[in-house]
């Protein structure tokens, strides 16, 4: 498939790489992209400044009808989208689907709400001898925005950061991961199909270490969006002297169960988010402090559950895991497991490693006695169908050295709910859920700094960067 800037479809030049993109289930090779790298800004850039201008006075009422064209497209075509996430990326079918219901929503939203790209009106205090006065904010934009995308969502959050820029009336150059490239170029074309102005997104394909960070280190770029590792988000800050950014890193995720907990409800819970999609989206828990008193009935219900997850075809609509994505990512997930092995855990169940170049996965593995001080699953995002899980002698053992740690978010299993609020309005923590773990789709109204949280009141946007704000959220 080619890359699409300037304005059109542009294939490998003569003497140039291509990147093979393969379905890690089968091994078999889908397509080939073109692998760029920053040299190629010299001829992104220049159209995509142009139109970025002319996007700047563009009348909204055009680029909402241009979603609402988008939107009938892809839900033509949501079934063809499910089946290239499931080839390109190995997810399961189920899942592949609803991450399309998940892109379908967020471009209905932009689509027939106009105003979230309007102007805000608000009251200003006064004394009365200055007479009644009201003010009013103007989004204005960037100018082009740069969309860095990693595989684990590799349609929803291209759909979020390239229609959301849009909609502000920036001009979009789209980066997808290396490893789910064109679904990416599949949304351009759709885009495109919507009636969107051709100079006004461009999608480049190539590695991170060379075209992403020469797309950061570039000065016509005035907006980074960017979800990834930690890793990823730290070489990006590093080059954001000169622009604003909106980024965020895979959450380490990890859950508390006390004594008065529902443990039949709460094994469902962590399993069934710890191991969707193979335990490679954000906010997947990754480490469980059980009270000692329920310590051996979780493990066993956990291992049950564990053992009874489905490995398969992702086209199967019975298959809960698929493959992992990339071969690396294998490797790292043996390197982490072997640490915690070293550090004095045990496998309880599942743990079988195939690297091959198909059928790349791990069967899902539970791991005991993974200590708070010792293991990494609490401090590092594991990405991967892996879980840890430790004992402690009761709250306020588990509280104390939680508060040492900095998750991003953190979850409460408890009877006791009021307990679990006064605890979360004195933990240091992002994200507090109460007998519930969020969905990855959470992620973006959860996390300070992103899109919807710079949609409020202009006064309460005022107080939001006055201080560190911290959602705590009650499932029931």
């Amino acid at each position: 498939m080619k890359a699409y800037y300037a304005g059109k479809w542009q294939a490998t030049r003569p003497g140039g790489q291509e990147t093979s993109v393969c379905n890690p289930y089968t091994g078999e090779v889908i397509d080939t992209v073109p692998r760029l790298d920053g040299s190629i800004l010299a001829e992104v850039m220049p159209s995509l400044q142009r139109e970025a201008k002319s996007l700047a006075v563009k009348d909204r009422g055009e680029l909402f009808a241009i979603f609402q064209r988008l939107h009938a497209v892809m839900e033509s075509r949501k079934e063809e989208l499910a089946r290239m996430i499931v080839c390109e990326h190995g997810k399961p079918v189920v899942q592949a689907e609803s991450e399309v219901a998940n892109a379908l929503a967020s471009c209905r939203v932009l689509a027939f709400n106009s105003s979230l790209a309007g102007a805000e009106i608000m009251p200003i205090p006064s004394e009365a001898k200055f007479g009644n006065r009201y003010g009013f904010t103007v989004r204005h934009p960037h100018g082009v925005v740069a969309a860095l995308t990693p595989s684990p969502q590799p349609l929803i959050l291209p759909v979020v950061a390239t229609l959301y820029a849009l909609a502000a009336g920036n001009a979009v150059l789209l980066k997808p991961s290396r490893h789910t490239p064109l679904i990416a170029l599949t949304l351009v074309e759709m885009l495109l199909e919507a009636g969107c102005p051709p100079n006004a997104i461009a999608c480049v394909t190539g590695h991170g270490d060379k075209l992403g960070r020469a797309i950061c280190n570039h000065p016509g770029i005035h907006h980074v969006f960017c979800r990834g590792r930690l890793k990823t988000i730290r070489d990006i800050r590093a080059s954001a002297s000169f622009f604003t950014t909106e980024l965020q890193w895979s959450c380490v995720s990890s859950c508390v169960v006390m004594k008065t907990g529902k443990l039949e409800q709460v094994a469902d819970k962590i399993v069934s988010a710890a191991f969707e999609n193979a335990g490679q989206s954000a906010f997947c828990p990754t480490w469980v402090a059980v009270h000692q008193a329920r310590h051996e009935e979780l493990r066993e219900l956990l291992r049950l559950r564990i053992e009874g997850l489905r490995i398969g075809d992702p086209m199967d609509r019975t298959t809960d895991l698929g493959p992992i994505t990339a071969v690396a990512m294998l490797r790292r997930l043996r390197r982490r497991v072997d640490h915690e092995l070293n550090a004095g855990a045990e496998i309880v169940c599942g743990g079988v490693f195939n690297e091959q170049a198909h059928r790349r996965r791990v069967v899902p593995l539970l791991l005991d006695k993974c200590g708070l001080k010792t293991t990494r699953f609490c401090r590092q995002e594991v990405s991967g169908p892996i879980l840890g899980i430790t004992k402690v002698s009761g709250s306020r053992e588990a509280t104390l050295q939680l508060a040492s740690q900095r998750f991003h978010v953190l979850t409460f299993f408890t009877g006791d709910e009021n307990w679990a609020i006064r605890e979360a309005m004195r933990l240091p923590f992002d994200n507090i859920h109460i007998n519930g773990i969020p969905a990855w789709t959470d992620g973006l109204i959860c996390i300070p700094g992103n899109p919807v949280r710079a949609g409020r009141s202009s006064a309460e946007g005022r107080v939001h960067r006055m201080s560190h704000i911290r959602d705590v959220i009650c499932h029931e």
